[in-house]
């Protein structure tokens, strides 16, 4: 480091995110290049900051990420060094620094590092070979048994969406609930694991290892690993963790190992589900399997109708035997028509205190109005946003084919079948 290469210190309390972004800098695809910096870490925990290269399309969207661990607590000045190709369809890049952003670890940092706006992205040299790390390859520490009051203070802070595909679901978490005060756990899976084990089937056989005779010495160290695992995930006791998943069971064994937390049921007409489903599961569309590829139309409409079913009657079971101060039933049709006044009833369930402005505002940032027409539309993620285009979409026979599956269930929530 040179005498004239500006420096800048970091320290960061109580866990807090931060990022750092230089401004945007022309690549040329396939092209090799290298950035590097030198730090100087005096405290922190490793895997919770990196040193990274941004690359952007044309339109900004991120098309590859690399990144280096700045893992060197020793108070060393040390330098990192990223060295990579230009992604096909990279048009600029962007330096950047992370701490306790989509990084596995959290931690107070105290940090001397080089000037974001000192840092220069050069073309690398033939004998330069690619070096970065891999975020997601790393062993997060071993973290020791939380108190009983550490786990009581993240079982009341969890707030479980659950959801059927195609319900609303990640707008509510990522978007509709993406607060200073929330920590968002997108899909772990917990409930599709418990489901794979087939409790409902066995839980009355005495020799199986989840048999409901012996619950009471299963179920405390189920749920002491899940809070484990969710502290290990954030590093965090003051901020409330929202955990979106999409299952077809499972809902309720979670909510016995975790009867102080809070659920969100989000419904959506089952018929809505089914055509959104249709539409992503065919032709160019970004999620498919072979079997979906192969399947006729009324086959896939038939799967999709019994997964709304028994995804809907499994929450619907955790929902009723839930403390009904801790749960909240939201409908996507009620959502989308009314944000603000359906938004409110959430915050308040998670105790945030936040004004009717901040609602607005957050209602209109996140509205599908203002999605760009690039990110919407038929095989899209973000596809309509509509509420009864089923009507439209299905003929006769195949109305009557989900109301013969859906339609008991449809009533009970009110929806006419």
């Amino acid at each position: 480091m040179d005498n004239k290469t500006r420096t800048m210190k970091i320290s960061i309390n109580d866990n807090k995110d931060v990022f750092i972004n230089s401004a945007r800098l022309d690549v040329i695809p396939g092209r090799k290049y290298k950035a590097s910096t030198q730090a100087r870490i005096t405290k922190g925990n490793p895997y919770c900051a990196y040193f990274a290269v941004f690359l952007l399309s044309s339109d900004g969207t991120e098309v590859a990420r690399h990144i280096r661990w700045l893992n060197d607590i020793s108070s060393n000045m040390k330098e990192y060094k990223i060295v990579f190709t230009a992604d096909p369809k990279a048009a600029n890049a962007v330096i950047g620094y992370r701490m306790n952003i989509e990084t596995p670890i959290k931690g107070d940092i105290k940090m001397e590092c080089i000037d974001i706006g000192s840092i220069e992205l050069r073309q690398a040299v033939p004998d330069d070979n690619e070096d970065f790390d891999d975020i997601n390859k790393f062993i997060a520490p071993y973290i020791h048994s939380l108190t009983p009051k550490q786990e009581d203070i993240i079982e009341r802070k969890m707030l479980w969406i659950l959801g059927n595909m195609r319900s609303g679901t990640t707008w509510l978490t990522n978007e509709l609930l993406n607060h200073p005060d929330n920590l968002i756990w997108l899909e772990p899976k917990i409930m599709d694991h418990m489901a794979l084990l087939k409790y409902e089937y066995y839980k009355d056989n005495k020799n199986y290892f989840f048999t409901n005779q012996q619950r009471n010495n299963w179920i405390p160290s189920m749920r002491s690993m899940i809070l484990k695992r969710a502290y290990s995930q954030f590093n965090d006791f003051s901020k409330n963790i929202i955990i979106k998943e999409v299952l077809r069971s499972g809902a309720d064994l979670i909510m016995q190992c975790l009867p102080k937390s809070k659920i969100c049921f989000l419904l959506r007409d089952g018929r809505d589900c089914v055509e959104s489903l249709l539409d992503i599961r065919r032709g160019s569309s970004w999620l498919k399997d072979d079997w979906e590829i192969r399947a006729t139309r009324t086959e896939l409409i038939r799967w999709a109708s019994h997964g709304w079913n028994n995804s809907t009657n499994n929450i619907s079971k955790a929902y009723k035997n839930h403390d009904e101060k801790r749960r909240i039933l939201l409908k996507y049709e009620d959502l989308r028509d009314n944000t603000v006044s359906e938004l409110m009833k959430l915050y308040e369930l998670l105790n945030i205190k936040i004004s009717d402005k901040e609602i607005i505002n957050i209602a209109e940032k996140y509205s599908f109005n203002n999605v760009p027409d690039s990110q919407k539309g038929p095989g899209k993620f973000k596809r309509a946003a509509t509420t009864g285009g089923w009507r439209k979409t299905f003929s006769k026979e195949e109305i009557d084919l989900m109301n013969s599956i859906m339609g008991d269930t449809l009533q009970q929530f009110g929806y006419e079948a």
